[in-house]
């Protein structure tokens, strides 16, 4: 495959593609930004020198990350990058793609999946990663060129409006009350700030993923931009 950007009415058409399955399908589809945020905790947790113990994927569209960090300043640390897994996953497939490296984007995606599924706990956390995983190894495997830019495109936005989405979810949540268990929660019990503030912060790092990574694949700004 050539490693050639794909076209600004390519992008835009994939952009619009990935908004409305992230708007009309999200009750089928979120499980992927909940794998995304619940792999952010992961990486995190061992980056940091801690041991994760699974990862769950729940039906009713959260999840959990278990894990031994028991630091405050790590926990921290690890309750914070839940959110921004979405966003800086889409923020970094946009990079790869913006240079055209198409399959390179799809190949780390079932990477990070693999990964994901080491520490998976429970069969519908299982079957939910292997069925993202393996639709994106078949369409590396057998779909064509135009289909796995298509795809790849769709894709890399659907992580970039999908970690808004999970962000107003969570604005939602909050709005109707504490929500101590959430990672806002969590957040301010170990900062004493309050949650909302969190809650507003994770909603301006994925709205400037969201532009920064449009602007990036359009090629207006970032790697990609001749």
């Amino acid at each position: 495959m050539t490693e050639q950007p794909a076209s600004t009415g390519l992008v835009v058409l994939t952009g619009v593609v990935a908004f409305v399955v992230v708007a009309v399908a999200w009750a089928l589809t979120r499980a992927g930004v909940t794998i995304a945020h619940e792999g952010a905790h992961a990486l995190t947790a061992s980056a940091i020198g801690g041991k994760v113990g699974g990862i769950n994927i729940k039906r009713g569209g959260g999840g959990s990350t278990n894990d031994n960090v028991t630091d405050p300043a790590k926990s921290f640390l690890v309750f914070l990058a839940g959110y921004l897994g979405p966003p800086v996953f889409g923020l970094c497939g946009a990079m790869l793609l913006s240079t055209g490296r198409v399959r390179p984007t799809l190949w780390l995606s079932v990477f990070l999946l693999a990964c994901a599924l080491v520490m998976a706990k429970g069969w519908y956390s299982t079957v939910t990663i292997l069925v993202t995983g393996g639709l994106i190894f078949l369409v590396i495997r057998y779909a064509g060129e135009a289909t796995q830019v298509f795809f790849a495109y769709t894709w890399i936005w659907y992580l970039l409006f999908g970690g808004i989405r999970a962000v107003l979810r969570l604005a939602a949540v909050h709005a109707e009350g504490p929500a101590p268990t959430s990672d806002a929660g969590r957040l301010r019990e170990l900062s004493f700030i309050p949650a909302k503030l969190f809650v507003g912060f994770f909603g301006l790092a994925s709205f400037a993923a969201l532009v920064a990574g449009g602007l990036i694949m359009v090629g207006a700004v970032g790697p990609g931009r001749t």
